[in-house]
């Protein structure tokens, strides 16, 4: 929780068994000024008003792989933060190598 926003990071499942990246937010406080929890944006979820919606387009794109929606770009509240957890941290350079090489694969003049 004390990692800085942008961090990019992975929750631990099970043993070596990691989830999608996610990117960490703003960390938030309670009265007392505590950490509780923090933001997230899952990159590897649609974009969509609600959870039925999300999972309404995931199905859309399983049946037919012309489908695509735009990855969810607003962050939520993490909601199950504990201590004892383990994340797979990105460090900057990793992130860095990733970004490189997710540039790659689109043609130049998209961006």
């Amino acid at each position: 929780m004390t990692l800085p926003a942008g961090t990019l990071f992975a929750k631990l499942h099970q043993e070596w068994v990691f989830g999608g990246l996610e990117l960490k937010g703003d960390t938030f406080t309670d009265i007392a000024g505590e950490n509780v929890d923090f933001w997230v944006r899952q990159i590897d979820w649609p974009y969509a008003d609600d959870c039925g919606e999300a999972m309404h387009r995931l199905d859309e794109m399983a049946k037919d792989s012309t489908i695509s929606y735009p990855i969810e770009s607003a962050y939520g509240r993490h909601g199950s933060y504990d201590d004892d957890r383990l994340y797979l941290v990105y460090e900057p350079t990793d992130t860095a190598a990733l970004v490189a090489d997710l540039l790659t694969v689109l043609p130049r003049e998209r961006w």
